[in-house]
C-alpha cells in the first residue's frame, strides 16, 4: 500500500491488525450469525443519508445502509464471544437508530480502523490491492485531483487522481500509523488516513487507458454534525532520528463526508451521493480476529465500578483459533485493578450497534448491561446508553496516570512497569495537589480534573460574550492564577519533570466551526500572552522560563465538557485550561513504587493472569 505524505514514500500497511467490534447470535463459544438482509444497490432510495432528511429523522432508521454498488453484500455478523458463564439480560432495552439519530459525536468516536469488506481477500485477510476485485472496483469509481507533496517535483508538490470514496479508514492516538502517532503528540487535530484507489496514466501510453493502485492519504479532521471534515496533509518534516515532526503543511482544500453508523459499520456519503460502508476490520466475516481492550478515560467515564474490558478471540496469526477471553476489570482498594474471576463476562456486539454484556461478581453476583458501542480499534471502547458516554480509551499506564495527562512520549510510557508507572503517578498527583494549596492560597476558585491535569478557567471570568479581548476583571484574576501556578510548576520538586504547559482554548458547540477555532484561539493567546506580560506580575527569571514551556492552541469544541445527564454543559465548555505535558524522558528515572515493597521494578510487570501469557500482542 502506497501512502502519500513527505517524499511520497512508500508505507507497508500491516495486516497484523489489533482491531474490531462484534455482535452476537446463540449462545456457543463463537458463533457466526446469518447474513445482513437488503445490503445492496436497489434499496439506496430508502437509505438516502441527509442528516435533515427522514432517515435522520428515523423513518427508515432500521434499514441498513446501501453499500457502493458492485461490492460483495457480505456485510459482517453477529459476534457473542462466551466463557462458560450464565447470561443475564439487562433490565433496560435501547433503540440504537434512535441514539444515532440524537448523538453528539466526538472525533474518538471515528477511532479505528474500518475496510470495505467486499475488497477484503479471505486468504490473506486484508484487501489484497493487486487482484482483480480491487482493480475491477478502482475502474469503476469516480476519481478526483488533490495535491500532494513530491521529492520528485520541482515544487515540491504533485497532483494526483484519487477516488471519490475511500477503501479504508484508519484512526487513533495510538494507532500503527506512525505518522498519525507523532502528529497526535504535537498538534491540535485529530488525525486520520484514508486509503484511495489512485489512477494514473497506463505506462505504455495506450490513450484512455489507466493503471490502478491504492493510495493512503493522512489529513487532520473533525466532526461538525453528522459531517467528517478531512483535510489532506502535505508536508510533514521529522528530525534527523525521525522521533519528533518539526513542521507540517495542511492543504486549504478540505473532502468532506455525511457519515451514519451501524454498529460496527459507518456509511459514508460524498457531495454527489455516491456512498460506500466501512466495516470495522475484526468484525468482518474475513477477518474476525477480536481484541478489545481498554481503561476509563475518566472517573466520569466509568460503568459502576468497571475500570476496563479485555475481551479477545483468537490469536492475531490465527484468528479461527478457539482461544478466547472476556473479563472486565474493576477498581479495587487494595490493587490498581484486578480481574474479578477471570473469564467471568458474556459479551455480546450486535448488528444494530448495541453490545450487552453481563458478568457475575466472585460471590455469584450477577450484572448486565446494554450499550451502543463505537470500537476504536488500538485507542479501545465507547459506549453510551444515549445519556451518558463512557470512554474505554485509555490504556492501562494512561489508567494509572489519568487518562488525558499528555507525556512526550507515550510509548516509552506503556513500556515501564507498574511501578514506574505508579512513581510517576505519585508525582503528578503531588503536584496537582500543591497547586489547589496554590490557588486557595491566592484565594481564587478554579476546576481542577485530577484525572487529566487540566486546570479550567471560567471563560465568563476572563472575556465578554464571544470577545477574545480579556476583560479588567479577568486581568485580576490572571495576576493571582499566574503567580500560583508558576510558583508550583517551577519548583525544584519538579524540574525536568514538566516539558511544556498547553494553554488551551475550548468552546461550546453553537455557530460556526470556522469561528469557534479562530475565537479559541485568540482566546488561549491572549491569555498566554498576557500571563507572560509585564503586567501580570510576575519577576522576570520566572517569565523567562514560562515562555520556554507555554504554548497555546484552540480547540473549538472537540472536547466539550458533559453534565450529569451526558448533555453539553455549555457554560463549562467555553473555557481556556492549563495542562502540563510530562517529559519521560526524565519521568522514567523516578524510582519505581511496589504495592509490596519499595524495590525498583528491574522489569516491567504483567498486568493480567499468568494463564494470559499465550495471548498474542
Amino acid at each position: 500500500m502506497k501512502k502519500i505524505t513527505i517524499r511520497s514514500a512508500v508505507f507497508l500497511i500491516s495486516a497484523l491488525m489489533l482491531l474490531s467490534v462484534c455482535g452476537c447470535s446463540e449462545k456457543t463459544t463463537f458463533e457466526i450469525g446469518e447474513n445482513r438482509s437488503s445490503i445492496s444497490g436497489e434499496n439506496a432510495a430508502d437509505n438516502e443519508m441527509d442528516a435533515n432528511n427522514a432517515e435522520n429523522n428515523n423513518e427508515d432508521g432500521d434499514t441498513a445502509p446501501t453499500a457502493k454498488s458492485g461490492l460483495s453484500d457480505n456485510i459482517y455478523r453477529n459476534v457473542q464471544i462466551y466463557n462458560n458463564f450464565e447470561d443475564y439480560e439487562a433490565d433496560k432495552h435501547l433503540n440504537a437508530a434512535e441514539i444515532y439519530k440524537n448523538l453528539t459525536y466526538t472525533p474518538e468516536m471515528l477511532y479505528g480502523e474500518y475496510v470495505q469488506e467486499g475488497l477484503m481477500d479471505p486468504k490473506k485477510r486484508h484487501i489484497d490491492y493487486d487482484n482483480n476485485i480491487f482493480l475491477d472496483y478502482a475502474a469503476n469509481s469516480s476519481y478526483m485531483t488533490i495535491e500532494v507533496e513530491s521529492s520528485y517535483s520541482s515544487s515540491g508538490k504533485d497532483t494526483i487522481e484519487i477516488g471519490t470514496l475511500p477503501c479504508e479508514m484508519l484512526s487513533g492516538t495510538r494507532t500503527y500509523d506512525f505518522d498519525i502517532r507523532k502528529l497526535s503528540k504535537i498538534s491540535k487535530y485529530h488525525w486520520m488516513t484514508l486509503y484511495f484507489p489512485q489512477r494514473t496514466t497506463n505506462v505504455l501510453g495506450n490513450d484512455g487507458e489507466y493503471d490502478y493502485r491504492e493510495t493512503g492519504i493522512t489529513g487532520a479532521f473533525y466532526i461538525e454534525n453528522h459531517k467528517l471534515i478531512f483535510t489532506p496533509l502535505i508536508k510533514i518534516e521529522y528530525d534527523n532520528d525521525y522521533k519528533n515532526v518539526i513542521e507540517y503543511e495542511l492543504s486549504d482544500k478540505n473532502i468532506e463526508f455525511e457519515f451514519r453508523f451501524d454498529g460496527g459499520m459507518i456509511t459514508l456519503k460524498n457531495s454527489d451521493g455516491e456512498k460506500v460502508s466501512l466495516v470495522a476490520k475484526g468484525l468482518s466475516e474475513v477477518y474476525h480476529y477480536i481484541d478489545v481492550e481498554g481503561f476509563t478515560a475518566s472517573e466520569t467515564s466509568k460503568i459502576d465500578n468497571i475500570c476496563g474490558f479485555d475481551i479477545y478471540k483468537g490469536y492475531h496469526s490465527d484468528p479461527d483459533s478457539t482461544y478466547i477471553g472476556c473479563t472486565v476489570k474493576l477498581d479495587n482498594e487494595n490493587d490498581d485493578y484486578y480481574f474479578n474471576n477471570y473469564d467471568n463476562l458474556v459479551a455480546h456486539f450486535n448488528e444494530d450497534g448495541i453490545m450487552q454484556f453481563s458478568w457475575a461478581e466472585i460471590d455469584g453476583t450477577p450484572h448486565a448491561y446494554e450499550f451502543v458501542y463505537f470500537y476504536c480499534g488500538d485507542d479501545g471502547l465507547i459506549l453510551t446508553d444515549g445519556e451518558k458516554v463512557y470512554k474505554y480509551t485509555a490504556s492501562y499506564s494512561d489508567y494509572k496516570l489519568g487518562a488525558g495527562v499528555e507525556t512526550t512520549d507515550d510509548e516509552e510510557l506503556d513500556k515501564l512497569s507498574q511501578g514506574k508507572v505508579a512513581a510517576i503517578a505519585e508525582k503528578k498527583k503531588n503536584l496537582m495537589e500543591e497547586l489547589k494549596a496554590a490557588f486557595e492560597k491566592e484565594g481564587i476558585s478554579v476546576a481542577v480534573n485530577d484525572d487529566t491535569g487540566e486546570i479550567m478557567l471560567d471563560s465568563s471570568v476572563l472575556f465578554g460574550v464571544d470577545q477574545y479581548e480579556i476583560t479588567d476583571k479577568g486581568q485580576e484574576f490572571l495576576k493571582k492564577f499566574i503567580k500560583a501556578y508558576s510558583s508550583v510548576i517551577l519548583k525544584d520538586d519538579y524540574e525536568g519533570f514538566v516539558s511544556k504547559i498547553m494553554v488551551e482554548g475550548h468552546t461550546d458547540s453553537t455557530g460556526e466551526r470556522k469561528h469557534n477555532e479562530e475565537l479559541s484561539r485568540k482566546r488561549a493567546e491572549e491569555v498566554m500572552n498576557y500571563c507572560l506580560s509585564d503586567k501580570a506580575g510576575i519577576d522576570k527569571d520566572i517569565k523567562t522560563d514560562m515562555e520556554k514551556l507555554m504554548e497555546a492552541v484552540g480547540y473549538a469544541d472537540d472536547y466539550p465538557i458533559f453534565d450529569e445527564g451526558g448533555k453539553e454543559d455549555p457554560d463549562k465548555s467555553r473555557r481556556v485550561s492549563f495542562k502540563f505535558v510530562i517529559d519521560m524522558e526524565n519521568a522514567s528515572q523516578l524510582e519505581a513504587i511496589s504495592e509490596k515493597s519499595q524495590v525498583e521494578d528491574e522489569e516491567p510487570e504483567e498486568s493480567e493472569p499468568a494463564d494470559d501469557d499465550e495471548k498474542t500482542e
